[in-house]
């Protein structure tokens, strides 16, 4: 009786339990539903406050499938939320209302009762037929097609197979990969339908596959002989008839990197589909991130060429890049979870390929303008090559273009690994060396910026507010001034423009930027008065390097303006860590090269560089600095080693590296000093306490050869 009781106890508390949940549940579904109808109601009538609060509650609660189906019993109500985007107060609300809408449609897409729905609806009367086929093609569209196949791959659905097939090749580009992956299967008759469906849909990206089953010697000649129907039909196939499928492939690989194949898009949806074969369930995929569909698609097409022929090295190259210019997409941190836990990253492979593969890497990049391909093969090239590789003139050609790459890293990188490999023998380019090691020393992780305006109060006062904001500017008053420096310093970051009534063509400017290497990747912010707003606009609608403000902006405008160019060129700036990185890894390979000889780089032009660094606060590049000028000839150098040495406001720690650097000096290129100096040097020697400086100080004159009437100054200095 006892046990009766608890269990009739349970019973009712598990019943009780399940209403509660129930009643919960539907309690929720009813406040979303009400929330939404509330929302729209109140975007109709401008009430953004109360459309806010009930779109953000929809959007944080409510079920994708759920609110897709209450958008379907309000009229218009999709379209009342598009146009809210153009209304600032509730624009990110709906956004994210919109975004649920479209997980609410992926999510039936996918749903595999409601698909198989539709293919029984196949066998129903002509009506049926054609809403199914609408249905099918319109939503589920690539979901589809596995079920589809293996309803026709059953014999007991043999009354569905003409229709399943009509579908098929009414379905359009989102059926080609799905049935591509099927060709894997071991069905013959299933087989010859596929290749049947994608001679029927006409799409190029089509003919590997068909091309494969045409020289597959297992399969059957029936089978052969529709692929070579299918492959002659499709459209704008710009191949010989009697290129190979690993050839194919490879052309495959190449139209996607290039992006001449898009994915098939799903609004508001950041995931594609890579569709691949399982034997036991046939056609399936696996998403990924949707801005590296292409890239993901050309490695697998790369790798499959490469499958039906292992000496197809030109497939190997194009994977190579494909995968850094995914890498280059990925945000910080973004994973692929297609290519594995144990995925090494780009760098690796990279870094395993070799030379040879690599300069063809970096000789495409160059030819795209394609900034990440061509710094990861770069620096992949910094480390593998070395002067034996690099003795073959032919082969230095893509290391030294990249000298004159639009993109800062780039240029950087490719003196990095000339200047390493040091090449035995002059090459063409070999001149840009040295400037580009000096570009990297001058880089302080403060963005360079030059002020160009006709009024020096205008141009002043901008200049302090974007110091102010950590930006390191000059001014120049006309726009030739303004390029002359930006030349000088190869290429700021950042080129104000304001007014200028010497040269008033904006599209000019724009022009000479272009031409130059070191100056095509600046972003340039123009503050345009009435007169010059509406053209300036016309011309920044077509360059992403250029961004319009009204003349007076202040600092901070120009600073978010910069910002904005930055993003829309997929550019990052070179912060702090990674300037002093370059910096003092370039002064070293400087260093390093001038103490080489000098017949093949240009050392001496570094020195007004190797000076302006003497006023760095970065003590190890200042000690770099003077001994890379203890190491060049001219004796600016020499007495700008001799200043520093004699300034009492340093740091005696650099003092005393500035006399050894002094004396080194002296010894190359003999004493280049003035009376100046090699007087206060004497005093110090003469009158100093005794002290390491003073000791250095007197090793500093012997070196110098000085005339007898000044060393007897030093015998006559003590008195017995």
């Amino acid at each position: 009786m006892h046990a009766r009781y608890i269990l009739i106890l349970g019973l009712v508390i598990s019943i009780s339990v399940c209403s509660s949940v129930s009643f919960a549940q539907g309690l929720e579904s009813k406040r979303i539903a009400d929330a939404f109808d509330n929302a729209i109601h109140y975007l109709r009538i401008a009430r953004w406050d109360l459309a806010k609060s009930n779109l953000e509650y929809v959007s944080l609660n409510g079920d994708p499938v759920e609110v897709l189906a209450l958008s379907g019993k309000l009229d218009d109500s999709e379209k009342t939320l598009l146009g809210a985007l153009a209304v600032k107060e509730v624009a990110a609300a709906a956004h994210e209302v919109l975004q649920v809408l479209e997980r609410g449609r992926a999510a039936q897409e996918k749903n595999p009762e409601l698909i198989e729905q539709e293919i029984v609806r196949l066998g129903t009367t002509p009506r049926g037929r054609l809403l199914a086929r609408d249905r099918i093609c319109d939503i589920y569209k690539e979901y589809a097609v596995p079920q589809l196949l293996r309803a026709l791959a059953d014999d007991k659905r043999a009354d569905l197979h003409a229709n399943i097939l009509w579908v098929l090749s009414e379905m359009g580009k989102s059926a080609v990969n799905p049935l591509a992956a099927g060709l894997a299967t071991d069905d013959p008759v299933l087989k010859r339908h596929i290749v049947r469906v994608l001679g029927k849909l006409g799409y190029q990206h089509a003919a590997p596959y068909l091309r494969e089953v045409i020289e597959d010697p297992s399969a059957r000649p029936e089978v052969r002989a529709e692929a070579e129907t299918a492959l002659a039909s499709l459209r704008g196939l710009n191949a010989p008839a009697n290129t190979n499928a690993a050839d194919l492939f490879y052309r495959l690989a190449n139209d996607y990197y290039y992006g001449k194949i898009s994915r098939v898009a799903q609004a508001g949806i950041d995931t594609a589909n890579v569709w691949y074969f399982k034997a036991d369930i046939g056609p399936t995929f696996a998403p990924v991130p949707a801005t590296v569909y292409n890239e993901i698609m050309a490695m697998r097409s790369c790798q499959r060429a490469l499958e039906l022929d292992s000496g197809l090295e030109r497939a190997v190259s194009l994977w190579l890049s494909a995968a850094l210019q995914m890498e280059g997409k990925l945000a910080q941190g973004q994973k692929v979870a297609l290519l594995g836990k144990n995925w090494p990253g780009a760098k690796w492979f990279v870094d395993t390929a070799g030379q040879r593969y690599l300069q063809d890497v970096l000789d495409r990049a160059e030819q795209d303008g394609n900034a990440a391909v061509a710094l990861g093969a770069v620096e992949g090239l910094d480390l593998t090559a070395g002067r034996a590789w690099l003795t073959d003139a032919s082969r230095i050609i893509p290391l030294a273009k990249a000298l004159r790459f639009p993109d800062r890293r780039v240029r950087i990188a490719a003196a990095f690994a000339l200047a390493r490999a040091f090449p035995e023998e002059k090459f063409l380019g070999a001149e840009a060396v040295v400037p580009t090691l000096c570009e990297a020393i001058r880089q302080t992780g403060k963005p360079r910026t030059v002020i160009v305006d006709a009024s020096s109060d205008v141009a002043n006062a901008l200049q302090d507010q974007l110091r102010s904001l950590g930006y390191d500017t000059q001014t120049a008053s006309s726009w030739a001034d303004g390029l002359e420096l930006a030349r000088a310093s190869r290429g700021p970051d950042l080129l104000v423009v304001g007014k200028d009534a010497q040269d008033p063509n904006l599209a000019e400017l724009m022009d000479r930027l272009a031409q130059d290497y070191a100056l095509a990747s600046i972003a340039v912010v123009v503050l345009a008065d009435e007169a010059s707003v509406a053209p300036a606009l016309d011309l920044a609608a077509q360059n992403s390097y250029l961004q319009v403000l009204d003349a007076g902006a202040s600092g901070q405008a120009v600073a978010a303006a910069h910002k904005e160019v930055l993003i829309a060129i997929n550019q990052r700036p070179i912060l702090k860590a990674e300037a002093d990185r370059l910096a003092l890894r370039a002064a070293e390979l400087f260093v390093q090269v001038a103490s080489r000889d000098g017949k093949i780089f240009d050392t001496a032009a570094a020195g007004e560089t190797l000076i302006a660094a003497l006023r760095d606060p970065r003590t190890d590049l200042v000690k770099l600095a003077l001994q890379g000028l203890s190491l060049i000839p001219y004796s600016v150098n020499q007495q700008a080693i001799a200043d520093y040495a004699l300034d009492n406001r340093i740091a005696m720690e650099l003092r005393l590296v500035a006399l050894d650097r002094l004396g080194e000096s002296a010894r190359l290129w003999g004493n280049q000093l003035t009376e100046e100096q090699i007087a206060s040097l004497m005093k110090e020697v003469l009158e100093g306490k005794p002290s390491e400086f003073h000791s250095k100080a007197a090793r500093v004159v012997g070196t110098l050869n000085l005339p007898s009437e000044i060393i007897k100054k030093l015998v006559l200095r003590e008195k017995y």
